[in-house]
């Protein structure tokens, strides 16, 4: 996942004495970081910490050693993959919470972000009783703004909340619901 540490090791043998063993980690942007790995105990296990493990996708190492005599060697590529840990971010726009509308039509408004890329974004209601998705929009981009509009709405107290999906399956809320009433009936004058 996004920000994980990874612990890179590596046995290196040599018949003389080892010089140095680095490492080069191409990112999934191609970057490339080259540092050293140590053996602290001389037991021949180098010791690397990664860190830098902010970017979605696939990172290639390579360990390259180097003796005293000058020989150098490097190891097979290993790729690891790194996962989007961050679930999109969802704001509610309108309608503003507690809003009283006297027609039966709705237009709601989200905005939904996501470092690596949105999916979808849901409108939850409960206007069938339960609380569930009640239109669904795909979408794509890392910032995205969704109009939804519901007709035909039965007087009555409803909740709202729009749900959004990234590309790599993490999902969010706006963090509150929000209330909006439906009221067509004329007051009854007499």
């Amino acid at each position: 996942l996004q920000s994980d540490i990874f612990s890179i090791t590596a046995n290196v043998l040599d018949d003389i004495n080892v010089s140095i063993v680095n490492v080069n980690v191409t990112l999934p942007n191609l970057e490339v970081i080259q540092d050293t790995l140590t053996d602290d105990d001389s037991d021949h296990v180098y010791n690397f910490t990664f860190v830098n493990t902010s970017q979605v996708g696939t990172y290639t190492i390579v360990i390259f050693a180097n003796d005293t005599s000058n020989n150098i060697n490097s190891s097979e590529t290993v790729d690891f993959n790194v996962q989007d840990s961050g679930a999109p971010l969802v704001k509610l726009i309108s309608p503003i919470n507690n809003t009283i509308s006297n027609i039966n039509e709705i237009n709601f408004t989200c905005n939904a972000s996501d470092g690596t890329g949105l999916s979808n974004i849901s409108l939850y209601t409960n206007i069938t009783g339960s609380f569930v998705a009640t239109q669904i929009d795909n979408i794509s981009g890392i910032l995205n703004q969704t109009n939804f509009t519901l007709t035909s709405l039965s007087e009555g107290e409803y909740i709202w909340n729009c749900e959004a999906n990234d590309s790599s399956g993490n999902k969010a809320f706006d963090i509150l619901n929000r209330t909006f009433f439906v009221d067509t009936t004329y007051p009854n004058v007499t």
